[in-house]
């Protein structure tokens, strides 16, 4: 059965080679270059002004201690890793 298999696939690989080699071949003889067309892009670039971000301070008590911490309001998110103290 693996002789079969193998008979096959050099088969296969053979014929792939002569077909392929054939196009080629056929390829290069037919192969004309295309007369140069003139061709024109417009392209209209347009930039658009987008918002900065919005940081604000918020405030907390923890443990009798004022602390502070920057807040990323146009994306919801923490700027500063961890509070700060007032005090």
């Amino acid at each position: 059965m693996k002789k079969k298999f193998k008979s096959f696939i050099a088969l296969a690989m053979s014929a792939a080679m002569l077909v392929s080699g054939a196009a080629v071949a056929s390829a290069a003889e037919v192969a004309e270059p295309a007369p140069a067309a003139e061709t024109s892009v417009s392209q209209e670039i347009t930039i658009s002004p987008r918002a900065s971000d919005e940081i604000v301070w918020k405030f907390r008590v923890y443990n009798g201690v004022i602390q502070k911490r920057r807040w990323n309001a146009t994306k919801q998110v923490w700027v500063d890793p961890y509070w700060i103290n007032v005090t």
